[in-house]
């Protein structure tokens, strides 16, 4: 009998330091399982992040192209810019020079106007004395 009480008792113990143990074990499972749900949405979040890395990268490398073409563009519009003020500055000193031809040419035609009435005078004169010289 006694020895039916103790192999109940240790039964009982058994049973009371499995419940225990399975407590624990439970307890142990769902610590876990959050640990588990903790970790699959910082996996997320990276899976996120490095996603949204991608995208920027892309936007990065679109943006750097696109400063790319610009620069060319504008490296392209400064030469042209050049070529155009060259340009002006050879209309500038080509327009000097026709101004200063049509100055010379102008004191040409001064000049041959001058001669004209000067043989003009010369001519009326000639006629009047000739009308005279035939009276």
């Amino acid at each position: 009998e006694d020895l039916r009480r103790q192999v109940s008792r240790l039964f009982v113990e058994g049973c009371k330091m499995e419940g225990v143990a399975l407590e624990q074990s439970r307890a142990l499972l769902e610590l876990q399982a959050t640990e588990l749900r903790r970790l699959r949405h910082v996996a997320q979040k990276d899976e996120d992040l490095a996603q949204r890395h991608r995208e920027l990268s892309f936007a990065l490398a679109r943006e750097s192209q696109l400063a790319q073409k610009a620069a060319a563009k504008l490296e392209q519009q400064e030469r042209q810019l050049l070529s155009l003020r060259q340009q002006l500055r050879d209309a500038q000193r080509d327009a000097e020079a026709a101004a200063a031809r049509a100055a010379e040419l102008e004191q040409v035609v001064k000049t041959q106007e001058e001669r004209i009435e000067d043989l003009a005078l010369q001519l009326s004169q000639q006629q009047m004395i000739k009308t005279f010289l035939t009276k």
